[in-house]
C-alpha cells in the first residue's frame, strides 16, 4: 500500500517535494497526476474491516455472497453453473424478485436490513476527473471492499468460506465438538489476510504485474548488435511504460477522507472504529461505553462514544460531512 509522509494532513493527495534521481520525467509527471493514498486512512479502513470480521463476520459474508450472486445474475462469474441449485439459487431468485440491479441496490438492500445508524444509506457512484479522464468512484469505500473480495471468492474456491476452530486446533464442519469445548468461527485465512492487508486496493491496481498495452509481461529480448547501454535504457523506458500504465488501469479512486483530522494518527487504543461497528448493527451508547470502558479513560464516556463514533463515521464516508 502507498506510504505518506508524516508532516501531510490527512485525505490529500501529495507526493515527495522532488523527483528521484533515478526517475524519469514522464513517470514523475504520472506519478504527480495520480498522487498516492494516505496510509494512515488505509489504516483505519482497515481496522474497521477487522471489527466488522471480528464482531459482524456473518453480516460480511452475507454481503459479500449476495454480490458473488449478483454477478452471477449478470454474467459476470466464471462459473456461474455452481449457483443455479442449491441455497445459492434461492439467493438468486430473491434477488431477481427484489429487483436488485448492480452493486448499489445490492448495498442498499443489505443495509436495511442489518443497519441501525446512521437511518440514511449513503450510497452513490459518481464520475469525477482526473485530468483529462473520467473515472468512477463509489461510495461508500466499505462497498468497494466487498465487490473486490465477491470477484475474487468468485475466482477462488473457498476464499470466502467460513472456518471453524476450538481452544486446540481447526474444527472440521460434522465432527462433533470436544466435551467443555466453544465454537469459533472466523473468516478463511485467506479473507482475513486479504481484508486487513489492504490488499483489496483502496487506491491503486496491483503493480507487482506490470503488463503493457496488449496484457504481455515485461520480457525484453537484447538485441544481438545491441551494447549494453543502450538495451538498460530500452529496459527503463519499457518499466516506466508499465508503471504508468498500472496508474491508468486504476478503477477505482480512493475515497479521500472528507473530514480533517489535522494530521494525527488516530490512536488504534481509542477503538474508534470498534465504536462505530457496534453503533451501526444497534447497540446503544450506554451498552458500548460499558463494554469499552478500557477505551474510555475520561469523565464523560458516553459523550466521547458519541464524539468518536461520528468522527470515524464521517472519515470513512458512512455519513456526510457536515452530520
Amino acid at each position: 500500500m502507498a506510504g505518506a509522509h508524516e508532516g501531510r494532513r490527512i485525505g490529500l493527495v501529495t507526493s515527495p517535494k522532488g523527483k528521484p534521481d533515478e526517475w524519469s520525467e514522464r513517470l514523475w509527471e504520472a506519478y504527480k497526476h495520480y498522487g498516492e493514498a494516505d496510509v494512515r486512512y488505509v489504516q483505519a479502513c482497515n481496522r474497521f474491516l477487522a471489527s466488522m470480521l471480528k464482531h459482524r463476520l456473518y453480516e460480511t459474508i452475507e454481503l459479500v455472497h449476495s454480490l458473488m450472486h449478483l454477478f452471477v445474475i449478470k454474467r459476470e462469474a466464471p462459473n456461474p453453473e455452481k449457483y443455479m441449485s442449491g441455497i445459492p439459487s434461492i439467493d438468486l431468485a430473491e434477488m431477481r424478485k427484489a429487483n436488485l440491479h448492480d452493486e448499489l441496490d445490492v448495498y442498499r438492500h443489505w443495509y436495511s436490513q442489518h443497519i441501525k445508524w446512521p437511518p440514511k444509506c449513503l450510497c452513490e457512484r459518481e464520475q469525477v476527473a482526473v485530468g483529462l479522464e473520467r473515472k468512477w468512484r463509489t461510495h461508500p469505500w466499505f462497498l468497494t471492499a466487498c465487490v473486490q473480495v465477491a470477484r475474487r471468492s468468485l475466482r477462488e474456491d473457498g476464499f470466502d468460506h467460513l472456518e471453524f476452530y476450538t481452544s486446540r486446533e481447526k474444527h472440521e464442519v460434522g465432527q462433533p465438538i470436544p466435551e467443555g469445548e466453544t465454537l469459533i468461527t472466523r473468516a478463511s485465512r485467506r479473507m482475513e489476510a486479504y481484508l486487513t492487508s489492504g490488499a483489496w486496493r483502496i487506491d491503486d491496481v496491483p503493480m507487482e504485474d506490470l503488463e503493457d498495452v496488449l496484457g504481455r509481461g515485461l520480457s525484453v529480448p537484447r538485441d544481438p548488435d545491441e551494447d549494453r547501454r543502450t538495451y538498460i535504457n530500452r529496459v527503463k523506458d519499457q518499466l516506466d511504460d508499465r508503471l504508468v500504465r498500472a496508474m491508468q488501469k486504476a478503477t477505482e479512486i480512493a475515497l479521500h477522507p472528507r473530514v480533517p483530522l489535522q494530521g494525527r494518527l488516530l490512536n488504534p487504543s481509542n477503538k474508534h472504529e470498534e465504536m462505530l461497528v457496534r453503533m451501526m448493527f444497534g447497540e446503544d451508547v450506554a451498552s458500548i461505553a460499558k463494554a469499552m470502558e478500557g477505551a474510555l479513560e475520561v469523565k464523560r464516556p458516553r459523550r466521547t462514544v458519541r464524539a468518536r463514533t461520528i468522527l470515524i463515521a464521517s472519515h470513512l464516508g458512512f455519513v456526510p460531512p457536515s452530520t
